[in-house]
């Protein structure tokens, strides 16, 4: 509960557009044939691919000469490959011993193959997965019929910005295809400015732009407790935006805190002087139901005023510094 209290308004800050989830982008989401092509799909975003999962059926001949099936797929990031074919040794007429073969490539170079336990072999959908551990360095590919069991692990690095493919050779039906990016470090998200950089964008910016003290604080403090008393500067972003940055006063996590460094941001509304308001808290983190947060700008005043309701009402005031 305390750290609850103190994670609200702790860090006069917050906010760039971090989910809570990391990013997720459903490439196929519903039933879909692919025959003999190759489809490419947008990247998640520009940070590293945390995982790759597909739900994927291969319309194979019932039965098979000694070897390979010419049917197969391949789910593809970046430079690497996840192959999966039907092999059959034809011992006699009952059982011909199927498996699904598991090849992984990077830049046409095998890295492992293996035979998946466990999968079904007559045409019916099969589960597949690479995920990438937190440091991004080792894959674990896993595969199954209805729950997912590891196959292998490779140790590569995870791909950034990195196209997700589909190749089908013969006719394959893709269930699902999505892939997941990695949420960034707590310091890269919250990277910000350059005091050089802080200095240029003011030097000819109009408020509610410039340097800002803290004034005051009304609410409960049970509910909402700030993390110090922060000194701030307001940067324009373009398109009406602002960022908010934090440049002093931390008293909750002061050792992370760095001046230039992003506490959140302010997105305009029709109204003169009041804005939406992102918002991170004193550990880096997203406030708890900060959709309905916003800031308002007293020309009068020249002061600042950020409020959250769903906080009880809690309110935070910052000085323009003249």
């Amino acid at each position: 509960m305390k750290r609850f209290q103190a994670l609200i308004l702790s860090a006069i800050a917050v906010a760039v557009s971090a989910p809570a989830m990391p990013p997720r982008v459903y490439h196929v989401s519903a039933p879909t044939a692919f025959c003999d092509t190759v489809a490419a799909f947008p990247a998640v975003g520009s940070g590293r691919c945390a995982a790759v999962e597909a739900r994927i059926a291969v319309d194979d001949p019932r039965r098979l000469a000694t070897g390979d099936s010419p049917a197969w797929f391949g789910i593809g990031i970046g430079d690497m490959t996840l192959t999966a074919r039907r092999r059959a040794d034809i011992a006699d007429n009952i059982d011909d011993r199927r498996v699904i073969r598991l090849t992984l490539t990077l830049g046409g170079d095998t890295l492992a193959s293996r035979d998946a336990a466990g999968l079904d072999t007559e045409g019916r959908f099969n589960s597949y997965a690479l995920e990438w551990n937190a440091a991004g360095d080792t894959l674990t590919v896993s595969a199954g019929k209805t729950r997912l069991q590891p196959v292998m692990s490779v140790p590569v690095k995870s791909p950034e910005g990195a196209t997700a493919t589909l190749v089908a050779r013969g006719c394959v039906e893709v269930a699902l295809l999505v892939t997941e990016e990695a949420p960034l470090p707590r310091a890269e998200r919250l990277a910000g400015m350059t005091a050089g950089d802080i200095d240029a964008a003011l030097a000819s910016a109009k408020v509610p732009s410039g340097l800002y003290t803290y004034l005051d604080r009304s609410g409960d403090q049970a509910i909402a407790r700030p993390g110090g008393r922060y000194s701030l500067a307001v940067v324009p972003e373009g398109d009406g935006n602002f960022m908010i940055l934090y440049m002093g006063g931390a008293e909750v996590e002061p050792e992370f805190w760095r001046p230039g460094m992003l506490k959140g941001r302010l997105r305009p509304t029709p109204f003169q002087g009041q804005y939406d308001l992102d918002w991170y808290d004193a550990h880096g983190d997203t406030i708890p139901a900060a959709a309905d947060s916003y800031a308002v700008y007293d020309f009068a005043a020249r002061t600042l005023a950020m409020t959250f309701p769903s906080l009880d009402g809690a309110t935070l005031r910052f000085a323009l510094r003249p």
